[in-house]
């Protein structure tokens, strides 16, 4: 729960220390989003880890692996 952030509603950063309760509801919230989204996630054609990259860099890995998605597969030598 350390890495969780809370924003208001100008998308500012909010200092906020939770209960236990608190902490087991947003918990609980949380992994039904992981098994919720985790359905499309596994169909994905694609999958990246951009974690610690900057925007710029994160970018160009996109790019690059829609460039590489997108080029037709050679056939098999023969």
């Amino acid at each position: 729960m350390a890495r969780i952030v809370f924003f208001d509603l100008e998308s500012k950063p909010i200092d906020k220390e939770l209960s236990a309760a608190d902490q087991r509801w947003h918990l609980r919230d949380i992994e039904k989003d992981i098994h919720y989204f985790g359905k499309s996630y596994r169909h994905a054609d694609l999958q990246l880890d951009i974690a610690g990259l900057d925007v710029l860099h994160a970018a160009c890995r996109v790019k690059e692996a829609l460039a590489a998605l997108q080029k037709p597969k050679e056939p098999p030598a023969a």
